[in-house]
């Protein structure tokens, strides 16, 4: 261990030299949790179901929630029957009540129907025992916005129209082309000025918040073109939440009796810093706290201090421990600062109904205790949450714990996880950002330093993971040095195109073989193009840079003319074309042979590479570029994120089996009945299941628009139409098995030679290349012991 902790400090040492910053604070003790909450899912009667983002409120006595159901009536003619809308109500225990208010009521007497002929949206009980009603209206492009008011018997009042409000002569524009876009986002109740003064109520909607009278006249708006989050009804008042273009949140106090904004309300730097599954800070009332957020870490309670100017915040809920997957909520109401009504829908299941639960916190000592498995979180990936909530349920005896860096920026966030590596706190399971096998110093120094456990024995030690039937891809561009020390999360591929005229039947390419294709296409005049427009030169360069280096050795050879003869020839080649094609008519000028490379964006599924494969015409062969031994390369490849299983660990084969979970997560989510191509392959089977959703349909391809059809209903239909065939499926498979590398440019020696590249692309490069020879050397010198 002193060892280890002698080479962590040299590599904090460097940080902190080359950052020229302190080091941030410790982050808190995850492990250090007292509480864990409980589900019980509520249900609403079977033919109602819950909507998608709806009102979600406690009175006190009752928790009511927004439903829906479907009616055989079709009114509007329009072919699809008509829907109604109300409220179902629980008691606090979870019990159904009734739907409607009263629960003497019937469905019928109690429902809310369109008055426009439209689609109700939400509803919002008002503490009166009154109700606004929401409905919107689609009229060739327009969406007329109503708000209706419905007295404590249901009858009507008046219906507000608050997109006038705002200036609006359209309600909603839905031609998405004029930016015209208004909608209505919630609706509560506000104070009455003076004593005995009459409620108000307020309509918040995307410019900002409109408040009227009892009789429905407009007391005060207050805009908010940065784009208007929420309004809460606290104690200590009025508060309006608005968010800015550079995503910064700002809560402010509504003064109510003359219609103003007044101070900024400092909300905890844990609130506003992006988080997995959330970008920003929800906030909410309850009881229990002055107000309540939630973000994609868990739910807050927040207390005013200092004039009610700053506040101070207790995470009451963490999702992960609670087995919650921050994506899947839809509204949060707390009952109290024990107890939490949740609207979830798996968004891992997509068109799932949503579904109402009640989170009770657990005494501690009535938790059952499991054994903790901390993963060290050094980027985002929202598909980890999924992975997460799931095994938490499941498993009897361990729990992942989550320790979150991406608080921090890069810098700092390297930083911090050494710190705390060098002070002993070495997690279970590391989740990192891409990075090439081709030359990742990060990686390297936690190899060195024995952090990191080669991953292919624990994974054949265990039989119900089945790493030997792996696709070659996601094991041996994860290699170093004969190892296997990364998982790829959701690796997708970014792969090279060329026309078998030049370049036979594909396969791996040298640098000289691509340049030389590359030569002759320019000498007959063809154009050069990936639909990313980049030139022979950029492909050519984010290809080889990492190769001029050796991270197990600190070796750098930037300067020995390798690189320069490369880039001479390489930038004496044109693109070919100064008008730069869009992706569909860069298609078509492939199929016609006058741009001879091509280049997409992801491949995930095997519907993805035939639609390419197709696209681009017979002519079409996958290039591997580059290689040194005609193995297939990945360039620049997909991979949200990586994770690696600590050599320091007890809990190995627990790790493993979360990994399970992860890998067979994503499997589950490529054959949905929707034949969804967003996928992921980890396996020849997954393959295999692909090309079975398919069976029997015709995938027509017309301009950017896809369809897939029964063939029968395919005869006719515009575009170009094929099939996926057991032939694509031994190719695709083929392909990503003999794919041993990849080469992508997010690592530390892509940035400084970028960074130095950019900074004067002027200077002469062989002097650039003396500059990145130096601190390159000087960087991977620092990372031996």
């Amino acid at each position: 261990m002193k060892h280890l902790t002698l080479a962590l400090l040299l590599f904090c040492v460097f940080f902190l030299a080359s950052c020229d910053k302190t080091p941030p604070q410790e982050i808190p003790d995850d492990a250090n949790r007292s509480t864990v909450f409980s589900e019980q899912i509520l249900s609403v009667p079977d033919d109602w179901k819950i909507n998608n983002f709806p009102a979600l409120t406690f009175d006190g006595e009752r928790l009511s929630v927004d439903i829906w159901r479907e009616i055989d009536v079709d009114n509007d003619g329009n072919g699809w029957p008509d829907q109604e809308f109300n409220r179902a109500y629980f008691d606090t225990d979870g019990t159904f009540l009734s739907v409607g208010g009263d629960s003497g009521q019937t469905d019928a007497e109690s429902a809310f129907a369109p008055r426009h002929d439209g689609r109700i949206i939400d509803t919002a009980p008002l503490p009166s025992g009154e109700t606004l009603v929401y409905e919107t209206l689609y009229t060739d492009y327009e969406v007329g916005c109503y708000v209706h008011h419905y007295d404590k018997k249901g009858d009507y009042l008046r219906t507000l129209l608050p997109a006038e409000a705002f200036g609006y002569a359209l309600h909603r524009d839905i031609n998405s082309m004029s930016g015209e876009v208004f909608s209505v986002e919630k609706m509560l109740s506000v104070p009455g000025v003076g004593e005995d003064a009459p409620a108000r109520y307020g309509i918040l909607t995307t410019e900002g918040f409109a408040v009227y009278d009892d009789t429905g006249s407009l007391s005060f708006k207050i805009s908010d073109s940065g784009g208007a989050s929420s309004v809460l009804d606290t104690d200590a008042g009025l508060l309006f939440l608005s968010e800015n273009k550079q995503g910064k949140q700002s809560l402010r106090k509504i003064d109510t009796t003359v219609g103003k904004l007044g101070a900024e309300i400092t909300l905890p730097e844990e609130l506003t810093a992006q988080t997995l599954g959330s970008t920003s800070t929800k906030l909410l009332s309850g009881a229990g706290y002055d107000l309540y957020a939630y973000n994609g870490r868990g739910l807050y309670g927040v207390n005013f201090m200092d004039a009610e100017l700053n506040t101070s915040s207790t995470l009451v809920i963490d999702w992960a421990e609670s087995n919650i997957a921050p994506s899947d909520i839809r509204t949060v109401c707390m009952i109290d600062d024990k107890t939490a009504a949740i609207v979830t829908s798996d968004m891992m299941d997509i068109g799932t109904d949503c579904v109402l639960s009640l989170h009770r916190m657990i005494p501690a000592d009535e938790v059952v205790p499991k054994r903790e498995i901390v993963i060290a979180k050094l980027t985002e990936d929202w598909m980890l949450q999924f992975a997460v909530r799931d095994f938490n349920k499941t498993s009897d005896t361990h729990r992942i714990v989550i320790r979150d860096y991406t608080q921090y920026d890069d810098d700092q966030k390297k930083l911090a996880f050494d710190t705390d590596l060098a002070a002993g706190k070495v997690p279970d399971l590391i989740l990192m950002g891409s990075s090439s096998n081709r030359g990742d110093p990060l990686v390297a120094t936690y190899e060195r330093a024995g952090i990191l456990a080669d991953l292919t024995p624990l994974l054949q030690a265990d039989a119900d993971f089945n790493y030997d039937g792996l696709l070659g891809y996601i094991t041996k561009p994860y290699q170093y040095y004969g190892k296997q020390y990364l998982f790829p999360i959701a690796p997708a591929l970014d792969l090279l195109f060329g026309h078998r005229e030049d370049f036979g039947d594909g396969g791996g390419i040298t640098h000289d073989e691509f340049l030389s294709v590359m030569e002759a296409c320019a000498d007959k005049g063809q154009a050069i193009a990936r639909y990313n427009s980049s030139s022979p030169w950029s492909i050519m360069t984010v290809s080889a840079v990492h190769e001029q280096y050796d991270e197990k050795t600190a070796v750098c050879t930037f300067d020995d003319g390798t690189l320069s003869a490369l880039s001479a020839r390489a930038r004496a080649i044109p693109l070919g074309s100064e008008n730069l094609p869009s992706d569909i008519k860069a298609q078509e000028l492939f199929r016609t042979g006058q741009i001879r490379l091509c280049s997409t964006w992801t491949y995930q599924s095997l519907y993805d590479y035939v639609k390419e494969m197709k696209s681009l015409g017979e002519d079409a062969v996958v290039i591997g570029y580059p290689t040194e031994d005609g193995a297939m390369s990945m360039g620049n490849a997909i991979v949200h994120a990586l994770l690696a299983i600590t050599e320091v660990s007890e809990e190995k084969a627990a790790c493993v089996d979360f990994l399970q979970t992860l890998v067979d997560l994503k499997r589950g989510q490529t054959y949905k009945e929707h034949l969804s191509s967003s996928g992921y392959t980890f396996y020849r089977e997954d393959i295999e299941k692909q090309l079975a959703a398919y069976d029997g349909k015709t995938i027509i391809v017309n301009g950017r628009s896809t369809k897939i059809l029964d063939d029968e209903k395919a005869v006719g239909e515009p575009g170009m139409h094929f099939k996926l065939t057991p032939e694509d499926a031994d190719a695709f498979a083929a392909m990503l098995d003999s794919i041993e590398r990849r080469v992508d440019d997010n690592t530390p020696a892509a940035a400084v030679f970028w960074n130095e590249y950019w900074a004067d692309p002027e200077k002469p490069f062989d002097e650039f290349l003396k500059i990145v020879q130096s601190k390159m050397s000087i960087y991977l010198s620092e990372q031996l012991d």
